[in-house]
């Protein structure tokens, strides 16, 4: 994709960055200047003819895409990989790449053992847990910045998504 400064893209789990400037190195390369737009304080340099972190940069979804999303949440989970190390492979994976519906899947997934081990006065593993907190900070923050709300009212818009009446 041609990229260009003031573009709103996703980048990796930096989540939603907006283009700010193409600086010119002294060896005549060229960097993306990445802002996260829910970090102002960050700036993320990216080699523009970097094909290994290319990949990294995908475009925003729209907001019918986000509700499509949301709309099929419910049927969106995975099975439990009992194998910490499996588990940590796979999960370090999905972040990685960053595709939404796998993502969905992941937190779903977490979340329904989160408490099952609740119910059994136990918590996650501290990895799982991260790995919780790391997926649904890049899928709530994609969502709040396309549908124009902050990242701690993405849950609350989900459920009510999900369940009008509630």
């Amino acid at each position: 994709m041609d990229w260009k400064i003031g573009d709103n893209l996703v980048f990796g789990m930096h989540g939603v960055c907006e283009i700010t400037d193409v600086q010119t190195e002294k060896d005549g390369t060229k960097d993306f200047v990445l802002s996260p737009v829910f970090d102002k304080r960050t700036r993320i340099m990216v080699p523009v003819e970097c094909d290994a972190l290319a990949y990294k940069m995908r475009p925003v979804l729209s907001k019918d895409e986000v509700t499509t999303l949301i709309k099929h949440m419910p049927e969106t989970a995975a099975e439990w990989i009992q194998n910490e190390n499996a588990r940590k492979e796979t999960y370090k994976e999905i972040l990685k790449n960053g595709d939404r519906l796998e993502l969905i899947a992941m937190i779903r997934t977490l979340y329904q053992q989160q408490q099952k081990q609740r119910a059994k006065g136990k918590r996650l593993y501290r990895v799982d847990e991260k790995f919780l907190k790391d997926a649904s900070k890049m899928l709530h923050e994609e969502f709040a910045f396309v549908l124009g709300i902050s990242p701690q009212e993405v849950e609350e818009y989900v459920t009510h998504q999900l369940n009008p009446e509630a």
